[in-house]
């Protein structure tokens, strides 16, 4: 289940700063923060607050780490049960294990933590 955030527009600008702060790799979030607060106090007001679903990365759970746990979980287990399981988006499970992040795949296309 998605942990529940709100944010309004000082909110998002308030972390583009922040992101602008902790460095050069952080600008190009920075940047989208800033042009989704602009939208957001454009379309809603700047008095609105929004409540968001958020990845788990609030609590410091990236989705790669919440699907290796997962899996780790469940394994071996097909795509379509990790989809149904792991509460993220179809095409954040479909990008993770398809890009060499440490999962395997054997020949009944179930998948598993690959071991280090």
């Amino acid at each position: 289940m998605a942990d529940q955030a709100f944010v309004n527009p000082a909110a998002l600008l308030a972390q583009a700063d922040q992101l602008e702060r902790d460095g050069k790799a952080r600008i190009d979030a920075a940047k989208k923060l800033r042009k989704m607060a602009g939208e957001l106090e454009e379309i809603l007001g700047s008095n609105v607050q929004v409540q968001l679903a958020t990845n788990g990365a609030v609590h410091g759970k990236t989705r790669l780490e919440q699907l290796r746990n997962w899996v780790r979980a469940h394994q071996p287990v097909k795509r379509k049960d990790i989809v149904a399981g792991a509460g993220m988006p179809a095409g954040s499970v479909a990008y993770l294990l398809s890009e060499n992040k440490g999962f395997v795949k054997d020949a009944n296309k179930r998948w598993s933590v690959a071991e280090k």
